[in-house]
């Protein structure tokens, strides 16, 4: 806990992290933790194989758009 408030607190000085971003980051919370459950849900119904293939298809399909992005 302390090591994070002093990251935040060098982001403030450093002004890397300004009140707007601040509030952005606040209301994005809920929406991060509604991910988080459903990601958890999911992937508790899910068998591991299957859990697997998808998560290679998504690293797989990243790949290829950052590819895209550098040429």
């Amino acid at each position: 806990m302390v090591d994070g408030s002093l990251r935040i607190l060098g982001f403030i000085l450093s002004q890397a992290l300004h009140l707007q971003l601040f509030i952005l980051i606040l209301f994005s919370i809920p929406l991060v933790w509604l991910g988080m459950y459903a990601g958890g849900k999911i992937h508790h119904k899910m068998s591991q194989r299957h859990f697997g293939k998808m998560v290679s298809v998504i690293l797989f399909g990243s790949g290829v758009a950052l590819l895209c992005k550098h040429f």
